[in-house]
């Protein structure tokens, strides 16, 4: 038919599985966030075991939400007893005018530190590409208890037609009531482009 599937199994072996898989799903996609679309034949696989270990897969030809399109979005995520990983890939995102290619998100999480490396290869006769490192910290502030989250951006990198741009190593700390930025620069060799201190 043309309503979306999802199936729920419940193993000897412990195991609670989840795969689902989109099909003429319109409606229910603009009810759960207007302007989303997700392409029919995107597939979600999840299974969590009695031990709390989870296991995610999933894959969609296609992702937009508003004007941001996300083509060939695939996300693979484990976790064991202190630790997360979570990778997401995508052919093409297009947003507010630009056009990413072969993007590739790698983190992982332990002890409450996210380790981020986000790369971008856009092929064509100039050569444009990235490679951004985070390091970030969630914390809870004192004495309110809220969550805060402190970034440390890495020495980084972007070509842009050819020409290579630099992230100077910074922090920028987030909390509910403030951001705070650190020694913020995007540079080309000698030449300081932006900075925010």
């Amino acid at each position: 038919g043309n309503t979306d599937s999802l199936s729920l199994h419940h193993k000897q072996t412990q195991r609670y599985e989840i795969h689902a898989r989109t099909k003429g799903q319109k409606n229910i996609a603009r009810i759960i966030r207007p302007g989303l679309y997700i392409a029919d034949n995107t597939n979600l696989n999840l299974v969590v075991d009695t031990s709390h270990r989870v296991l995610l897969d999933f894959n969609s030809k296609n992702i937009t939400l508003n004007n941001n399109i996300f083509n060939d979005v695939k996300i693979d995520a484990q976790n064991s007893k202190d630790s997360l990983s979570l990778k997401i890939n995508s052919s093409n995102i297009t947003t507010g005018g630009l056009s990413f290619q072969d993007v590739s998100a790698d983190n992982s999480i332990i002890n409450n530190i996210i380790t981020t490396q986000v790369k971008y290869n856009n092929g064509g006769d100039r050569k444009n590409n990235g490679n951004l490192y985070l390091r970030s910290r969630i914390f809870k502030t004192e004495p309110d208890d809220k969550l805060g989250l402190d970034v440390n951006l890495q020495q980084s990198s972007l070509i842009l037609n050819d020409s290579i741009w630099w992230f100077a190593p910074s922090n920028i700390t987030v909390q509910s009531d403030k951001i705070d930025v650190n020694n913020f620069k995007f540079y080309r060799t000698n030449q300081q482009y932006f900075t925010i201190d």
